[in-house]
């Protein structure tokens, strides 16, 4: 959580080229702890990548934003994550 953080605080300090990179060490972590946790770590893992999608997109990464973006949203629509709001 605290990568995740540091990502969204790096970009209202306007240092957005860092944002990318930090984010997706949070992405990492949270998806390797979904494996064994999906229960626990789905919905941080959906929301690392919904704000690494939007940072990819505005540092111009476009395909990569779409992939980050579209793997939250399957993720929102798992079953697993059904409580997920």
């Amino acid at each position: 959580m605290s990568l995740h953080n540091l990502g969204n605080n790096l970009n209202k300090l306007d240092r957005s080229e860092n944002v990318p990179k930090t984010i997706q060490e949070a992405v990492d972590i949270y998806r390797a702890l979904a494996i064994s946790r999906p229960d626990a770590f789905l919905p941080y893992l959906a929301n690392s990548l919904t704000s690494l999608g939007h940072s990819l997109s505005e540092s111009g990464q476009r395909e990569e934003a779409q992939k980050a973006t579209k793997e939250a949203v399957n993720i929102y629509r798992s079953p697993l994550a059904s409580g997920l709001k």
